[in-house]
């Protein structure tokens, strides 16, 4: 008995230490802590490196403690740290910061002491991002708030340098590895033997070990100072754990980076202005063509450059993942080539852009790289937080394949940014001359697209991105570059359906955004915005974003279909039927022009339409309508590659049914002022051209332009096979046979090009044919199983009308 009690005893607190509110992490070993870290230069070489030089940086700026809300036991924590750039200077100018790391559920209580200070001012505190509404206590020299979720904060007691990151997590369900080649390190000061990078294996870092990768020298080649990876296998950093040293995979599949622990480059010298020569880089993440890579929770300090760098890799994953750099070309994720990838939950704090996606580029032969010449697509940024100290938060387009060997470009499409806190853009550098470097052309943009290289960027969307007042730079640019401008080797191609959804910007001092094309055939078509707030302020047309009156969205004549709140605008009292389309400004009907494959507009008289001037209007319950010809069951299909002659508009098909939005419109507006017919995915709205016959095309939406407005008309079918019908045949023309088999034969026809119609249930023509002869047959073998109505006519006139059963 006392023995089933003892257990089910242990059974509870194992459960309550598996189900804690609250877990922190081991210190490194104290003999690695630099109480004070100095705040110049990391090493500038690495020769004659050994590990008691790999030490760790205790920030002794702050101290942590952190308590479960309901407890008043306070468990201290480690701060850490790190570096980043600083002001708006050159690269070479850094200052130390911090980060702390713990795991929690329900409600903590965090206290931050700030030893450098008697006092801080609560009016100049920031809790960053703002939009997480942390309110806190400020006693002193301390701050007191409570954490109901997890998150990731940057605490500016004065201002975004000198600052402390906190991540909060969540209680994470990791599995320490298992099974054979499994390599533990327990707490202490480990070397890794090299001679594993050829083995599988499985990598194990405790809390409170430091596992070391030991360059022998500056030659970094056959992964000194890094790990090869192999297929299959992993490395799992415990929190308290840390790495000092890079991975890297090359050609493999199915490897795990995962923990709450820390991969630290902070002892390897940095590149700022000046570049070295035959530099190989230590990255704390690399990938080369790989695929199904998944990377979780652990945090990356202090790169050489690139904290993460992926090449063509496929299903690729990223959670959770915290990142800081300070060197030249400190990227947080860098992916080129890339298919599958999704980033969830991170903060990337970075001396050059956050988050850069580019198609693959071609590299030299010398620089020993292989890469796949390959579009990048299908990758999702969402939950995350960007603090770009240098450069952008989210850049994009820059590098391809530079149009070689006659190849046009590659693709970059289908990009989704949600729930994005963007809380620095700086985007000002010195040049080693001391020349400032305001780049006011096409390097700034806190979220920026600059479509180069041949590269066809299209179907992004951002959707809930929050940026805070920065430093410099400006909020959009969404260009086709052309070649020599920025890191663009040749021109961008075309930039289409950029949406942004919820955008909103709390800033001032910025410069003017940009959306611009730069030729004809190298032009950007729909960008749209719903939402978009600046200031508070709802951006409903270009010239509603100003400063003082000047507007702060430049474009040129190669950039249209640039809309606002349209997605809302759709229509629902437009009954689903059959009608004709008339143009407002000259009464011309909408109409499928046989001979041509565009729909045409023409002059109708009277009311005798045809049925290639009858269209099938369908309510698709979504407040979209397809529109389909009568005549020819083609539909409304507005193309993206057939251009006007006026380069904005784009032709308008009558195409077999795709299941696309191309064909599918909205229809907003009434009969009286006129109906705007608004194609779905191009924004484009139907407009009556006058620059080639009439042609219809799809333009930019025009304030009271007439020939943008239409007027909708019933159409009933004439049934021609009512109880009132009458044979006529006054002629005594002879039709036969009825019922119809393969062919209908007319004899004694006396009249010269008299006029044969077929004529099914539903009014529509289905044959019409001339004939001149006494005697003439028509082939009607391929018709359904049906009614029909033969009629002749003789200069409109009819002289034969008949009932046939087919």
């Amino acid at each position: 008995m006392k023995k089933t009690i003892y257990l089910a005893l242990l059974m509870c607190f194992m459960t309550l230490n598996v189900f804690s509110q609250l877990i922190t992490y081991a210190d490194p070993p104290s003999t690695l802590i630099q109480d004070d870290p100095p705040r110049n230069a990391p090493l500038t070489g690495l020769t004659g490196i050994t590990p008691a030089n790999y030490n760790v940086g205790r920030n002794t700026q702050y101290s942590v403690r952190v308590k479960e809300a309901n407890s008043s036991t306070w468990k201290d924590l480690f701060v850490y740290t790190t570096f980043v750039n600083y002001g708006t200077a050159a690269l070479s100018k850094y200052r130390e910061s911090s980060f702390v790391n713990f795991d929690f559920n329900g409600s903590v209580t965090v206290e931050i002491t700030y030893n450098y200070a008697s006092a801080i001012n609560s009016s100049s505190l920031l809790i960053r991002p703002l939009s997480k509404n942390i309110t806190p206590i400020v006693n002193a020299n301390k701050i007191t708030f409570t954490l109901n979720e997890p998150g990731k904060f940057s605490i500016e007691p004065f201002n975004r340098y000198d600052n402390l990151h906190l991540f909060a997590n969540k209680i994470s369900n990791y599995v320490a590895p298992t099974g054979p080649n499994v390599y533990t390190y327990g707490p202490g000061v480990h070397q890794y033997p090299l001679s594993l990078n050829s083995q599988p294996k499985k990598i194990h870092i405790m809390s409170g070990a430091v596992l070391i990768v030991s360059p022998a020298s500056e030659d970094y080649s056959n992964y000194k100072s890094r790990i090869k990876l192999l297929t299959n296998d992993e490395v799992y950093i415990e929190g308290g754990g840390i790495l000092k040293g890079g991975l890297i995979g090359e050609d493999v599949s199915n490897v795990k980076i995962y923990g709450r622990g820390i991969i630290d480059l902070t002892n390897h010298r940095k590149q700022y202005d000046q570049v070295f020569s035959n530099y190989d880089y230590i990255r704390p993440i690399t990938f080369f063509r790989s695929n199904t890579i998944k990377i979780d929770g652990v945090t990356l300090n202090d790169s050489q450059d690139v904290n993460m760098f992926l090449g063509d890799n496929t299903n690729v994953e990223i959670n959770n993942v915290k990142a800081f750099t300070r060197a030249r070309w400190g990227d947080g994720i860098h992916m080129k080539g890339c298919i599958d990838v999704k980033i969830d939950d991170c903060f990337l704090r970075t001396s050059d852009d956050c988050i850069s996606i580019y198609a693959s580029r071609y590299t030299p032969p010398s620089w020993g790289e292989t890469y796949l010449n390959r579009p990048a697509l299908d990758i999702s940024v969402k939950n995350t937080i960007l603090y770009a100290d240098n450069a952008h938060p989210i850049e994009i387009g820059w590098h391809g394949n530079e149009e070689r060997n006659g190849i046009e470009g590659l693709d970059i499409y289908n990009l989704f940014f949600n729930n994005i806190d963007i809380l620095e853009h700086d985007e000002l550098w010195v040049d080693p001359d001391g020349t400032v470097r305001e780049d006011a052309g096409d390097f700034l943009g806190a979220i920026s697209i600059n479509c180069s290289d041949g590269n066809k960027c299209n179907n992004f969307l951002f959707k809930d991105i929050r940026v805070e007042d920065f430093s410099n730079g400006r909020l959009l640019s969404v260009n086709v570059e052309s070649g020599g401008v920025g890191a663009a080797m040749t021109d961008g191609k075309t930039v289409e359906n950029i949406r942004f959804e919820n955008l909103s910007y709390n800033g001032s001092g910025e410069k003017h955004s940009s959306i611009k094309g730069i030729s004809c055939e190298r032009f950007v078509n729909g960008v749209h915005f719903e939402n978009f707030k600046v200031n508070g302020v709802l951006i409903e047309k270009l010239s509603d974003y100003n400063v003082n009156g000047v507007n702060m969205i430049d474009t040129n004549n190669y950039a249209y279909n640039i809309t606002f709140q349209e997605a809302n605008n759709y229509s629902m009292n437009l009954a689903s039927g059959l009608y004709t389309i008339s143009n407002l400004d000259n009464n011309q009907y909408l109409q499928k022009n046989s001979s041509l494959p565009y729909v045409n507009s023409t002059t109708v008289v009277g009311s005798s339409y045809s049925n290639n001037q009858v269209w099938k209007v369908t309510n698709l319950g979504t407040g979209h309508y397809k529109i389909q010809n009568y005549d020819t069951n083609k539909y409304l299909h507005n193309s993206l590659d057939l251009q006007a002659v006026n380069c904005q508009g784009r032709y308008i098909l009558a195409s077999d049914s795709l299941n696309m939005t191309a064909q599918e419109w909205k229809i907003v507006g009434n009969n009286t002022t006129g109906y705007k017919i608004n194609n779905v995915y191009t924004r484009g709205y139907l407009h009556r051209s006058d620059e080639t016959n009439s042609y219809l095309v799809a333009l930019p939406k025009i304030d009271n332009e007439p020939r943008q407005k239409w007027k909708f008309s019933p159409y009933t079918p004439f049934i021609p096979f009512g109880s009132k019908l009458k044979a006529t045949n006054p002629k005594n023309i002879n039709v036969y046979p009825n019922p119809l088999v393969d062919y209908i034969n007319i004899n004694n026809l006396t009249v010269k090009n008299a006029t044969f119609k077929l004529i099914d249930i539903q009014g529509r023509t289905i044959s019409t044919k001339q004939i001149d002869s006494e005697s003439s047959q028509i082939y009607v073998g391929d018709l359904a199983n049906g009614l029909y109505l033969v009629t002749i006519e003789d200069n409109g006139q009819i002289i034969y009308s008949n009932k046939f059963i087919k």
